[in-house]
């Protein structure tokens, strides 16, 4: 790996996200710096949603929520807590600034978080179209995009709850 690219990529993400006014609650900040790092292109080979996930986090000083670089290992921290941090996907329906964790290499039979990702925005459903969820994540096409999903879609496994600003 190249040192200095990782240096300039890290500073790309900060200098961005330094320019987000933080409002005090967690959910809003934290969406508002995910959306700060739209457009963001990365040629790492590795997957690194949970670290722009956790970046997200960590700059809308959001505490006593954990940071993790591993999604799967994530959603265990989660699932152990006992103040309900995390909600599985049959029985929640998310909120914006909420965290998406999803299966995205073997949904039907494995349920192994790969990938993690920001709700943005839940879609209603409409006469012609089923509930959506729409997404910010790192590590899609190798960059910080917007992903709509079903709101019944198998991939998704869970959702991390962002707990109230104290």
């Amino acid at each position: 790996k190249n040192s200095d690219v990782e240096k300039e990529f890290r500073e790309e993400w900060k200098n961005e996200a330094e320019h987000v006014d933080l409002t005090g609650d967690w959910s809003e900040d934290v969406l508002a710096i995910a959306e700060s790092q739209v457009g963001y292109t990365e040629s790492n080979d590795e997957d690194w949603s949970a670290v722009f996930v956790s970046f997200c986090l960590s700059y809308a000083k959001v505490k006593s929520f954990p940071l993790e670089t591993e999604c799967n290992q994530w959603v265990q921290k989660l699932r152990k807590r006992k103040d309900g941090i995390y909600r599985d996907a049959s029985k929640y329906t998310p909120t914006s600034g909420d965290l998406i964790f999803l299966d995205m290499n073997d949904p039907a039979s494995r349920k192994i978080a790969d990938h993690v990702g920001i709700v943005a925005e839940v879609i209603p459903a409409t006469d012609v179209s089923c509930a959506k969820i729409k997404t910010v994540e790192g590590d899609t096409d190798d960059s910080v995009n917007y992903v709509i999903y079903d709101l019944t879609d198998i991939r998704i496994i869970g959702y991390g709850k962002i707990p109230d600003a104290r």
